[in-house]
């Protein structure tokens, strides 16, 4: 496996937790990208 660098300085220890609109936001892409992905697969085994 890759070795990965060290933090930078300026990284906080404790990352703050995440604000409701990141974390609405976090899902939403996560759920775009599954349903994409899906979207894809199924679009794929049909053309197939």
């Amino acid at each position: 496996m890759a070795s990965f660098p060290p933090p930078p300085d300026y990284a906080d220890p404790e990352p703050l937790p995440a604000r409701p609109s990141d974390r609405f936001l976090t899902v939403v892409v996560i759920l775009c990208a599954s349903i994409g992905f899906f979207a894809g697969a199924l679009f794929m085994a049909v053309i197939a």
